[in-house]
């Protein structure tokens, strides 16, 4: 007759956790308890670490020690189970700040780093423990620590705000609780210094929760949707009600709808979106980010489910190692959570009830066309690898020039020794152009015209050189008076006609 620990009277759960202890102190430890964090893995750790303590202003990151992994625990089945997920402890100064959670395939490992659980860790009598430990059972994560009747439930409010809610030692195996309680962390090591950033950019895009509702799809529209235009004015749920009628999960094309439905100010240009299959490269979200525009990331749960964030950094290490900075809509606090990864797809740690593990390889929107990186005032073209346009490029059949930084231009340019005119919208101007009381001929690739030209049974000149001749800067029109062109006298009306030519 097999007895789960959970129909054991109580007066018996002492004499049976002595007994299982003592059994599973003889067996032999895990590979993860007997080995150090492998250079690799060390180095991506660093990375997430770094990474936010450069963008904690209160945290050094000389002051922060990680402990020693251990495995997160699956409470759904009678044997003693661990799942595909490790974490860390990320202290600073031994204060809890972070936690870390690598999921491992055989594809690799992903390690994200987040606050938002050790925040609410922070505010509980869990906060002293120095054996916490992780595990599952029903889609929701418990928090443990070494003494067997302290476990608290990591559940979210109906503001989508994470929190702690104490869970009766009898709601759960306790065997398993008992064999994670067996399991104690390793003194706590430093990070290593070897490794240098080489590379990094991040945007800085608002964090807009989506509460209760799964509605991520929406939030995620909005935070990249406010952060391009300044405009404040949809929330989550109101795109929701607007594109689906009701607070429910959407598709790409939702996405889109919501980012169409997002102006530029002062313009009537809306957000362009292109949508691709599965995630992008390391290269290619380098390229978005450095381009001043946000990327939009599809994610698959182990569950089935979806989830969608916005990626707005990157930080690259002389070790390889890539770490993103993901802003997510699901969880509170800052939203902030930092992903790395050794091969494979980005897979984001994030407990809720449509799975934990979130792999970035449904799909993407990238937002290309006409944009204004960063949130500023300058339009850029950004074709649909994030590069943006620079030279010449013809839009719908008008011609737009970008500088070397991919900034459309206004007003006279040069290039190539020629002179155009682009009118304040960027486009080029063709034909005969008053600018500042001067009249100047462009013919039609928008070149402007110098010295004699003819047009219908009229000749004008325009001017060679500035104040060549005098009265006006080069290409400007000669009206209403006489001027000495080699050598000879020529008079012009006020239209610019030449009287005598």
């Amino acid at each position: 007759m097999n007895l789960h620990p959970r129909s054991l009277p109580r007066y018996l759960l002492g004499i049976y956790l002595a007994i299982l202890i003592a059994a599973l102190a003889s067996s032999p430890q895990p590979g993860w308890a007997q080995e150090n964090n492998s250079q690799e893995e060390q180095d991506h750790l660093y990375a997430l670490v770094e990474m936010f303590a450069d963008y904690s202003p209160d945290i050094d990151v000389a002051d922060i020690t990680l402990s020693q992994p251990k495995p997160v625990y699956d409470l759904n089945q009678e044997d003693i189970l661990t799942t595909d997920h490790r974490s860390w402890k990320v202290l600073s100064k031994g204060q809890i700040v972070a936690l870390i959670f690598s999921v491992d395939s055989d594809e690799g490992s992903t390690y994200t780093l987040s606050t938002d659980v050790s925040s609410a860790i922070a505010k509980s009598d869990l906060s002293e423990s120095e054996d916490l430990i992780f595990a599952e059972m029903d889609n929701v994560l418990y928090c443990l620590d070494n003494h067997y009747g302290n476990a608290k439930a990591v559940m979210q409010n109906d503001e989508g705000k994470t929190q702690l809610e104490v869970v009766a030692v009898e709601d759960l195996p306790m065997q398993k609780i008992c064999q994670a309680s067996n399991v104690t962390y390793e003194v706590n090591s430093p990070l290593p210094r070897s490794i240098t950033v080489t590379s990094s950019k991040t945007l800085g895009v608002p964090h807009v929760m989506q509460g209760g509702d799964p509605i991520c799809w929406a939030a995620s529209v909005c935070q990249a949707g406010r952060y391009l235009t300044h405009n404040t004015t949809h929330t989550p749920r109101s795109l929701a009600m607007a594109i689906k009628g009701a607070y429910v999960a959407g598709t790409a094309s939702d996405a889109q709808n919501g980012f169409a439905r997002y102006t530029y100010p002062n313009s009537s240009t809306r957000i362009g979106t292109c949508s691709i299959n599965g995630p992008l490269t390391d290269a290619q979200v380098r390229t978005w980010i450095n381009s001043g525009i946000p990327v939009y990331a599809r994610t698959l749960s182990n569950k089935a489910g979806g989830h969608a964030v916005i990626i707005d950094g990157y930080k690259t290490y002389s070790s390889g190692a890539m770490a993103l900075r993901v802003v997510n809509p699901g969880i509170g606090g800052t939203g902030i959570i930092y992903a790395t990864k050794t091969s494979g797809y980005y897979q984001f740690y994030y407990n809720s009830s449509e799975g934990n593990t979130f792999a970035w390889k449904t799909g993407t929107l990238v937002l290309n066309g006409w944009q204004k990186p960063y949130g500023g005032s300058t339009w850029s073209y950004l074709n649909t690898n994030g590069s943006t346009a620079k030279g010449w490029l013809s839009v719908t059949g008008t011609w737009y020039y970008f500088n070397s930084a991919g900034t459309m231009q206004t007003g006279w340019v040069k290039v190539s020794g020629k002179w155009y005119y682009l009118e304040s919208n960027g486009a080029m101007a063709t034909g005969w152009k008053n600018i500042s009381g001067k009249w100047y001929s462009l013919d039609s690739s928008g070149a402007m015209r110098t010295g004699w030209y003819k047009e219908g049974s009229y000749w004008y000149y325009l001017r060679t050189g500035n104040n060549v001749p005098s009265g006006g800067p080069e290409g400007s029109m000669l009206a209403n008076g006489n001027w000495s062109i080699s050598g000879k006298i020529y008079r012009f009306d006020s239209s610019g006609h030449c009287l005598n030519p």
